[in-house]
């Protein structure tokens, strides 16, 4: 009786020890799947980052097909009300100064600082627009300018329309109004908006304008 008692314990005492030996096996298998799933994933997302941060900053792309390639020297930057600015870059090769507006918030990449390109080579894009310019606007047979309205020139440019846009005052920047004539025609100008004209707004007004062109820098980086 006690011989087979001994034997049952050491049976017993041996199916233990090997329990544990297989429950100790499996978390270390456990941990070490977890451990190299950590380092997969921790290394998916920083290459993920990585490609990411080299796409967002690789100033190289090619143009639109609306966009122009050049490439001169910044020789002098005016600001004007932010975020815009106007560059004037020298052409070497043709002799020649060309005045050109941009954006600094629209730029893609961002760049901190348009002087930092002061009296440097730089390769740009741009482009090539007309716009109109709005001189003066009479709604009711006066200027919605008053005091402000420029003196008549009759080079200007006349149009009659009905007024659109200007439902709301312009903050710091001048928003986008709208002549439409009888036959559709539709002519847009960038003015800032008051109270004044605010109140033409769906009306017929008559409006004083010229035509002029201007280049607008879309993408620029320095050349090496």
């Amino acid at each position: 009786m006690k011989l087979r008692l001994t034997l049952f314990s050491f049976c017993m005492a041996l199916l233990l020890a090997f329990g544990c030996q297989m429950n100790n096996n499996s978390n270390q298998d456990q941990q070490s799947d977890a451990k190299e799933t950590t380092e997969f994933i921790d290394a998916t997302e920083d290459q993920e980052t990585y490609t990411d941060d080299y796409i967002e900053a690789d100033p190289y792309r090619e143009p639109t097909n609306d966009e122009l390639r050049e490439t001169g020297i910044v020789i002098s930057i005016e600001d004007g009300p932010y975020p815009m600015f106007s560059l004037n870059i020298e052409f070497p090769k043709i002799e020649a100064i060309i005045a050109f507006s941009l954006n600094i918030e629209a730029l893609s990449p961002r760049i901190e600082s348009i002087y930092d390109y002061q009296d440097k080579y730089m390769s740009f894009y741009y482009l090539a627009e007309s716009q109109a310019d709005l001189y003066d606007m009479h709604f009711e047979g006066s200027s919605v300018f008053g005091e402000w309205a420029p003196e008549f020139d009759p080079e200007w440019n006349m149009m009659k329309g009905i007024l659109s846009g200007a439902d709301s005052p312009s903050g710091d920047l001048p928003n986008e109004v709208s002549i439409t004539e009888a036959n559709g025609t539709t002519l847009d100008f960038e003015v800032f908006i008051d109270d004044v004209m605010m109140k033409a707004n769906g009306k017929e007004v008559v409006v004083y304008y010229g035509i002029r062109d201007r280049n607008i820098i879309t993408h620029i980086l320095p050349l090496e």
